[in-house]
């Protein structure tokens, strides 16, 4: 909302300022002569007062005042609340005629302040505004802690809450219409029509949005500022900015170096890549004592969701090796050796080389068969050196943003009302083709018609979309609607074609209670969301049938559940998955893994195309879930096998209590076996995955494969 001529007026004026270019030195005589400075010791001296009586309390009261009553206090904070209303004042109107005229505090204008102690008239609302907006100096209002190198201890629940606006959240009670709005373009034009109302109630809350969103960004802009320009969250002041990730380097940054401090944090903060800076920062400066998460199931905090992490966070210094434990429902669980373990810097380099954040295992056991996994398995994409190690030559593409990008949506209910037919997985009339748009819910491991919108009326957001019957995915003719679709003019402005009509993809939106986490699927040339990731290689589509499989397989699973601190799979912790490198395979194992791959796979004929760059010229396979369930279980077995895994740990990959007693405290696929025994009567998947195993063993297969 700023005016770019008056902000480049202030930019241009800042700059002189800071050069010793302005009118400051003749006021002064120096351009950066020290300041006054209000006197550490009294403060020191007004806090080791007594409060026992109410004379005392009025005289500590009356002390206290006295202190920031002085010229030294005065101008200092005069000077640091211009410094930080030069952010939130708005830079608009005219562009000043004179120094005098100023709204908006320069450099200039705080030296004036901090050694003169004067200020024009017009500044004056730039110093109201930083109080109204209860700016806080850490340095004035601890002085005495600071000059002593800075706190002891420091404990805090500090907030929990997004810098940017969140729209549906602003309306949701005052414009409920507003905040329900089917996307964003939507969202956005009920917004401006507020502006264009003929009711004072709404023009109001109008003003109040644009306020509001103007000192989100504002915020924004603060925290994200560099150290050289004054910058305060080096590690934290990037990406969806949260706050209580700033406060966490914040209390790091105010300690002394002796002290320490106590915090409650998501979890995330542990986990998540725009905190990862912070917490690599704590590791390696050997300041993390101990990171113990916890499952808010019973309640810690009451309006938290149930399914939401908390950590309690300690910092300390000189700490060699750092105390996790995740998954914690209780305190007395800090207590069991099982539970809690510790991890030395190296080994988060192993396992996150790339973000180096943590891994969430829920046992020692889990530490040490991931460390035996990524000890003979690469990650996916290495960007930890110099240059990138990407054997798979990879390439991840997201295409279409939700709320960005959401003009360019129409629904299949307004295309079909229109007048356009299905053809193929296409929509079109006499003059023109829509693609459809790809969405998470649609797909699912080997199955991109997982879900369908072709019987609904209303999009539904809070519950999934019903999922494709067996019956249905029996036909081979058969094919999903998307919710959106796209005019294919605008879809082939944006693909990046490379000579392949398919892509292997995978869901952002998953969790670690899901049966699986991992769910990725080969999809014809189309267009998808930002909550599917396109995988683009350079390789033959065979190669990409091994990446797939390889995605798919019960091992990633596992361990991405151990990475994973909340319901997204997010890039980085993708592409730190371990993943055998094309070189591994060889052509038996490839005669092995691709035909499983393909029947899979092609169960339609829009992934025809798929088959034939695979040789297979036949007709689609018939839906079976018998037999997909036994072709999926030599796979989890070739693969057990392929990341040096034994018997034992692929037992307990798929059920710790199968291993170690219905006791032991970890789990990796309880809804699957859960599902399943409500379904078959058994943990199918586990019976069938060693049965596999066993087979090979005992046939040969193993050793045929080199294996």
């Amino acid at each position: 909302g700023d005016d770019k001529a008056v902000a480049n007026y202030y930019k241009n004026e800042n700059k002189k300022a800071g050069t010793g270019q302005g009118e400051m030195d003749l006021e002064t005589g120096e351009a950066h002569m020290p300041p006054p400075k209000p006197d550490h010791k009294v403060l020191a001296s007004v806090r080791k007062m007594s409060e026992d009586t109410p004379r005392s309390i009025r005289l500590k009261k009356e002390r206290y005042q006295q202190y920031k009553g002085s010229t030294g206090f005065k101008r200092v904070s005069a000077g640091a609340d211009l410094y930080i209303s030069a952010f939130l004042m708005p830079k608009t109107g005219l562009v000043p005629k004179s120094k005098k005229d100023r709204l908006v505090p320069t450099t200039h204008d705080v030296w004036r302040a901090l050694n003169l102690g004067k200020m024009s008239k017009t500044l004056q609302k730039a110093v109201k505004l930083a109080k109204d907006k209860n700016v806080f100096h850490w340095p004035l209002e601890f002085l005495d802690v600071m000059n002593k190198g800075g706190f002891d201890v420091v404990l805090g629940n500090p907030p929990w809450e997004r810098i940017k606006l969140q729209e549906a959240e602003f309306f949701a009670l005052d414009a409920p219409e507003i905040a329900r709005s089917e996307n964003a373009s939507v969202r956005k034009s009920r917004i401006e029509n507020l502006k264009c109302s003929n009711e004072a109630v709404s023009q109001k809350l109008y003003v109040r949005f644009k306020m509001a969103k103007r000192f989100a960004e504002v915020k924004s802009n603060f925290v994200r500022l560099v150290i050289s320009n004054g910058g305060r969250f080096p590690l934290t002041g990037r990406g969806d900015v949260n706050t209580y990730a700033l406060f966490t380097e914040l209390f790091s940054s105010v300690l002394k170096n002796s002290g320490c401090a106590g915090i409650i944090v998501p979890t995330g903060i542990a986990t998540d890549y725009f905190t990862s800076k912070l917490f690599n920062w704590l590791v390696s400066n050997k300041k993390l004592v101990s990171l113990f998460d916890f499952e808010n199931r019973k309640f810690f905090f009451k309006s938290v969701h149930a399914q939401f992490k908390i950590s309690t966070l300690t910092i300390g210094h000189n700490i060699d090796k750092a105390a996790y434990g995740f998954y914690l429902t209780n305190t007395s669980q800090l207590s069991d050796k099982n539970r809690i373990y510790k991890l030395s810097t190296r080994e988060i380099e192993r396992i996150n080389p790339n973000t180096r954040n943590a891994p969430m295992f829920r046992t020692k056991i889990d530490r040490q068969l991931a460390s035996l996994i990524y000890s003979k398995v690469p990650i996916l994409l290495n960007k930890s050196g110099e240059t990138s190690l990407n054997e798979w030559k990879a390439s991840f593409i997201s295409m279409y943003h939700m709320a960005n990008d959401s003009e360019l949506f129409i629904t299949k209910n307004m295309l079909i009302a229109n007048g356009y037919k299905q053809d193929s997985f296409k929509l079109r009339n006499q003059n023109r083709v829509y693609t459809p748009l790809y969405e998470a819910k649609m797909i699912n491991q080997y199955n991109h018609r997982f879900s369908n919108a072709q019987d609904l009326n209303i999009r539904p957001y809070s519950t999934p979309w019903p999922c494709t019957s067996h019956t249905y995915l029996k036909n081979v003719t058969n094919e999903v609607y998307a919710w959106y679709w796209i005019q294919i003019e605008e879809y082939n402005t944006r693909k990046t074609y490379d000579g392949k009509d398919f892509s292997v993809i995978f869901r952002l939106i998953t969790d670690s209670r899901s049966e699986r986490t991992v769910i990725a699927s080969m999809l014809f040339d189309t267009c998808t969301s930002n909550s599917i990731t396109m995988i683009r290689t350079t390789q033959a589509l065979q190669l990409d049938a091994l990446l797939l499989s390889n995605l798919n397989s019960l091992v990633v699973d596992y361990v991405a559940r151990l990475k994973l601190g909340g319901n997204n799979l997010a890039l980085h912790v993708f592409q730190q998955l371990p993943v055998l490198p094309p070189s591994y395979y060889d052509d038996a194992m490839i005669k092995f893994v691709v035909p499983k791959v393909l029947e899979l796979t092609y169960t339609s004929y829009s992934m025809r195309r798929f088959a034939n760059e695979l040789g297979f010229n036949g007709e689609p396979f018939t839906w079976n879930e018998e037999r997909r369930a036994v072709l999926r279980s030599e796979l989890d077995a070739f693969y057990g096998r392929a990341y040096g895994l034994n018997r034992v740990q692929l037992r307990y990959i798929l059920d710790p209590a199968d291993v170690k007693g219905s006791d032991f405290p970890s789990e990796t696929f309880r809804v699957l076996k859960k599902n399943e025994i409500k379904e078959f009567g058994e943990y199918r998947t586990q019976r069938l995955v060693i049965e596999a195993w066993d087979r090979f063993e005992a046939d040969g297969t193993f050793e045929r494969l080199g294996m």
